[in-house]
């Protein structure tokens, strides 16, 4: 579906938004994945972005805050099998700030599903706040 080097690239996208680079002028930040177990491209990119995240934050990189990231998988309700999805979306949120770092939609999504994606995100929102 996606090779190694678009994949790494996804995790860059949604990380460098939180990481204070500013603090770390001519330094390189060295992040290695391994992936031991792959339910799914989507699933699995969220999970490398959720780990990443909380990996600089032990590292103690500043940060804005941390990535938390989540899949959603478009597909025929008579299949359960993620090769017959019909499209995916992930994303990847900084919760205190109330930011979206970066959103990913693969495939064929009807304006229903979309705005029911979008219904979510507002209420995630409102319960940060309490």
């Amino acid at each position: 579906m996606h090779r190694k080097k678009d994949l790494s690239q996804l995790v860059i996208e949604a990380l460098v938004p939180s990481i204070r680079l500013d603090l770390l002028p001519k330094s390189t930040i060295d992040i290695y994945i391994t992936v031991l177990e792959n339910d799914g491209t989507a699933s699995c990119l969220a999970a490398a972005i959720t780990c990443a995240s909380v990996a600089v934050a032990d590292a103690g990189i500043e940060m804005l805050d941390l990535v938390p990231a989540s899949s959603a998988i478009y597909m025929d309700s008579d299949l359960v099998e993620e090769q017959h999805e019909t499209g995916y979306l992930i994303l990847s949120y900084m919760p205190s700030l109330k930011e979206v770092t970066h959103i990913l939609q693969s495939g064929d999504v009807d304006l229903a599903l979309a705005t029911q994606v979008r219904i979510s995100i507002t209420v995630m929102d409102v319960s940060d706040i309490s």
